[in-house]
């Protein structure tokens, strides 16, 4: 089962990933350090409340001590989604009331 969440988990750090670009992210964490908050991130959201071996993870990054760093990217991410979703929520609602207020005309 784990070899098919794979790609799945794969695609979806990826696209957090590159939504993490909107935020502080790459500001406040290393390359290494947001691509894994990424794909903790990605994992938990394919698998909800899945455990994370974040000490397997930090010693594949080669830095035992960097689970908090990780764990704060992934928060990061975290605040990215949450303000993208709610302000297409927000555009999607608004296109409802007023379908003319879309810019199209």
């Amino acid at each position: 089962a784990a070899l098919e969440l794979r790609p799945q988990v794969a695609r979806v750090a990826r696209n957090f990933l590159n939504d993490a670009f909107l935020g502080l992210g790459p500001l406040l964490f290393s390359p290494r350090i947001l691509a894994a908050g990424a794909v903790v991130f990605a994992a938990r959201y394919k698998i909800r409340k899945m455990a994370m071996p974040m000490s397997e993870l930090c010693r594949l990054l080669g830095d035992p001590d960097a689970q908090h760093q990780v764990e704060r990217a992934s928060e990061e991410i975290l605040k990215v989604f949450k303000l993208s979703s709610a302000a297409a929520a927000t555009a999607k609602s608004a296109a409802a009331v007023d379908p003319g207020a879309s810019g199209a005309r």
